[in-house]
């Protein structure tokens, strides 16, 4: 057997999931490129992965580079949900660009910058679940969502303290098919840009059902009981 393809030292764990085997969750901190390139070229169907779904020890180091996660968009061309705890710019932009059946990406690590979901939002427009805690994004970023994500549903958006209303004008104007929006813990927010989420509502018939406000220090209780008349009932 070729070297590369060996198998993963012990701090990884390889797990094939479903019955058409097209989930495959990959953790711990042996992950390499060799690795992420053999199952992607084995396992071209599969839709779901999730890297790095167990917890890193401290003590140890993944090998993982931009070159293996660029392999996770060139190689699972049918990739729809993407769960990453560790990413660069550059392999999430490549991701963006090679995945366009993607449809729920969920990025956990404050070293994200524009570049990565700038080229998410532009490269995959099935995009319909996307759950960020990124604190280095800025309105450019978010603003290329509303713009160019039209069909997402859920839009997440945890400890963001590089953005301001613009974004949630954007939101409000191009993301018509919201049905659940969260922010936490974010600081720059203010009454303007849940204006700008209720204006949207009001345009276009919105399905939007859920709203949660959290730790954003900027947001009134008013202006959160004055959104909720614009809310769908679940039912």
């Amino acid at each position: 057997m070729d070297s590369r393809f060996r198998s993963p030292p012990t701090p990884c764990k390889v797990k094939i999931l479903g019955p058409s085997r097209d989930a495959i969750r990959i953790g711990g901190s042996g992950i390499t490129d060799a690795l992420v390139r053999l199952l992607a070229r084995r396992f071209m169907n599969a839709q779901n992965v999730y890297i790095n779904e167990i917890p890193i020890s401290l003590n140890h180091t993944s090998s993982l580079s931009d070159s293996g996660l660029a392999d996770v968009g060139d190689g699972f061309k049918r990739l729809e949900k993407l769960k990453l705890d560790m990413i660069t710019d550059a392999s999430l932009a490549a991701v963006g660009l090679l995945c366009k059946s993607l449809e729920k990406l969920l990025v956990d690590l404050e070293f994200i910058h524009n570049k990565g979901l700038l080229a998410v939002a532009k490269g995959s427009p099935q995009l319909k679940s996307l759950r960020l805690q990124c604190r280095n994004l800025t309105d450019e970023a978010l603003q290329a969502v509303g713009k160019f994500c039209q069909f997402l549903e859920l839009l997440a958006l945890y400890s963001f303290q590089n953005f301001t209303d613009k974004n949630l004008c954007a939101i409000g104007k191009g993301c018509k098919k919201l049905k659940n929006l969260t922010f936490i813990d974010c600081n720059f927010l203010s009454d303007i840009g849940l204006d700008s989420i209720a204006v949207g509502c009001t345009e276009a018939v919105t399905e939007l059902m859920h709203l949660e406000v959290n730790g954003c220090q900027n947001i009134g209780t008013s202006r959160l009981q004055s959104i909720v008349k614009f809310l769908h009932p679940p039912f």
